[in-house]
């Protein structure tokens, strides 16, 4: 996802950290991401990686595809249309109706995020 929009930006660098951290990624994962962000050739496929998640799993990881979509304050086409091949390989359907229904919910979840970033700032000063 991060790369969907062919752009990395700060903030959605800085949320995959805060998820690795919250969710105690393996250290497998993360050479995965590594080479997804440094664009190298021998990265795990979309389908591989989808195909892996659990089906109890699948909506958080959803509602974590969109915040990082949204995280840069703009959902690229590209970034969308992402999300609707991970819904497709989970054989879910995703209309435009209810992806704009998920993207109004993240919206609430990324301005949360940052809020709660700004609070911990403030409260080390």
């Amino acid at each position: 996802m991060v790369c969907a929009d062919r752009q990395i930006h700060s903030k959605e660098l800085k949320y995959l950290a805060v998820l690795e951290q919250q969710w105690e990624i393996k250290q497998d994962t993360v050479e995965e991401k590594d080479k997804i962000i440094t664009k190298n050739e021998n990265c795990l496929s979309l389908n591989y990686v989808a195909d892996r998640v659990p089906s109890s799993e699948q909506r958080k990881v959803m509602e974590q595809m969109l915040i990082m979509a949204g995280i840069d304050g703009f959902f690229a086409p590209s970034e969308l249309e992402m999300v609707k091949q991970v819904a497709q390989i989970w054989h879910r359907y995703l209309d435009d109706k209810g992806l704009e229904k998920l993207k109004k919910q993240t919206e609430k979840s990324v301005s949360a995020f940052f809020k709660d970033k700004s609070n911990n700032k403030q409260k080390k000063l």
